[in-house]
């Protein structure tokens, strides 16, 4: 009995004396969650992260004033951001020296740059990163007053023209431009393997394409680029191109030339938007609208056209001569043709059978050999895989009769094809529809997919 009653007392005794060491670590955890602080290491919370000196609790950062005290206590978020959080950027500039992928401050975080407002250089790079400054020539028409050859081609002396800047970067073997924007027109360029370059990105330096517009005038492509016996590769980005009247296009490629185009606009040409013979055609995330015959026209060339908008060319979007192979993908082709026309007003593939997928093609009209104005023969050759139409002809098509685009009507300029969010027809036809996809963005460059799977067009809408 007395041994029971020993060890009793023994656990009594050990249960008091584990007691102050058990409340000090319920202290020491509750200090570090709660606003009591030593050291900013003390504050966990996101939105106290700052140990006030004074009174020794944690609070909200100050901007300006705790930019140190957030690079002490959280290394990867060395700012104070406007919430009263520590982040990783404010300014672009926080974020250069760090990752060359992510040279722009988005949402207070450094991510890949988007446009050419990002850079300081005015051109971003199709990887994400901004181009060096010095690797860099520069156009600047100064709005249609600058004059004369003598220029430097930096960002503070531009080129007065682009066939300046093709000559310099020529001599002095840099394959950067980058063309400021301008309310007055630049002129056209035409590049041939005479000119002595083999690789050349010309891209705009405003935040849209349309504020930088290459325009040829009667009889002349905006852009006219011919490989001939050696490699030229060409890419244009973020720029606005109209070829001038007559048999004109924007964009013309021959003879083995290699041509990138991304976020550009071809529009109100003479002819056909891009016009390609024997070229290689790579176009990601651009317009092309309102060209006086078809948007897209290839013939004998290899092709990749992904997350394009096609709409309002008098004869056709896209139509194949023959000879061409590639991919089509994730495309918006909407409003061709026209009540007067009688070829396939949509996508003419021709005899070649070739694959269009998870793409929109919708409300082309034609006039049949009848007379009849139609959209049942918007499609041509072409062998389908998710493509919505309201082309009833086409039996491996799906057929909707209705899509939700932000603006379908009026002036070709003011049109938008991007989709509808939560929209229950958008949601029908389009959203979700394809589960595995090797194209990674859409048109604006957001990731594919952003629900379950990616959607049918070139917008990704959710």
């Amino acid at each position: 009995m007395s041994s029971l009653s020993d060890l009793h007392r023994t656990r009594h005794g050990l249960a008091l004396a584990l007691l102050p060491f058990s409340w000090l670590l319920s202290c020491s955890a509750t200090s570090d969650q709660s606003s009591s602080c030593r050291t900013v290491a003390n504050c966990l919370l996101d939105s106290a992260p700052i140990c006030d000196a004074a009174t020794l609790t944690c609070r909200p950062c100050t901007m300006g004033a705790d930019d140190i005290a957030c690079k002490n206590g959280r290394p990867t978020t060395p700012r104070c951001g406007p919430q009263g959080s520590c982040v990783a950027c404010v300014t672009n500039s926080d974020c250069t020296g760090r990752d060359p992928l992510k040279p722009t401050c988005r949402a207070n975080a450094c991510t890949a740059c988007k446009s050419a407002v990002d850079c300081q250089s005015k051109l971003c790079s199709a990887d994400g990163s901004c181009a060096p400054l010095a690797e860099v020539l520069y156009v600047d028409n100064k709005n249609g007053t600058c004059t004369g050859i003598d220029h430097k081609g930096t960002i503070d002396d531009g080129f007065c023209t682009l066939r300046d800047a093709v000559l310099a970067a020529t001599a002095g073997g840099k394959t950067l431009i980058s063309v400021i924007p301008s309310t007055k027109s630049y002129a056209a360029l035409r590049l041939t393997s005479a000119d002595g370059v083999s690789s050349l990105t010309i891209a705009g330096g405003g935040s849209s394409p349309s504020e930088t517009r290459i325009e040829g005038q009667s009889g002349e492509h905006a852009i006219s680029v011919s490989g001939g016996g050696t490699k030229l590769a060409l890419t244009l980005r973020n720029l606005d191109l109209q070829g001038g009247t007559g048999k004109t296009s924007g964009i013309a490629c021959d003879t083995s030339a290699e041509l990138t185009l991304s976020g550009v606009r071809i529009h109100d040409s003479g002819s056909d938007g891009l016009s390609a013979s024997s070229c290689t055609v790579h176009a990601d995330a651009s317009q092309i609208f309102a060209n006086k015959s078809t948007g897209i026209s290839l013939t004998g060339s290899q092709y990749t056209l992904t997350n394009l908008m096609i709409w309002s060319n008098t004869v056709s979007g896209i139509s194949f001569g023959g000879g061409s192979s590639g991919t089509m993908r994730f495309l918006t082709v909407y409003g061709n043709g026209t009540q007067t026309s009688s070829g396939t007003p949509g996508i003419d593939c021709g005899a070649s059978s070739l694959l269009v997928e998870h793409s929109i093609v919708f409300d082309n009209l034609a006039r049949s050999s009848s007379g009849t104005i139609s959209l049942d023969q918007q499609l041509t050759g072409c062998m389908l895989s998710n493509v919505v139409t309201n082309d009833k002809s086409t039996s491996s098509g799906t057929y909707k009769s209705a899509i939700d685009f932000v603006n379908s009507v009026g002036d070709p300029s003011s049109i938008d094809l991007h989709l509808v969010r939560d929209s229950a027809k958008n949601r029908d036809c389009c959203v979700d529809k394809v589960a595995q996809t090797p194209v990674q963005t859409d048109f604006d460059g957001s990731i594919r997919p952003q629900g379950p799977a990616a959607d049918i067009g070139a917008h990704e809408v959710q």
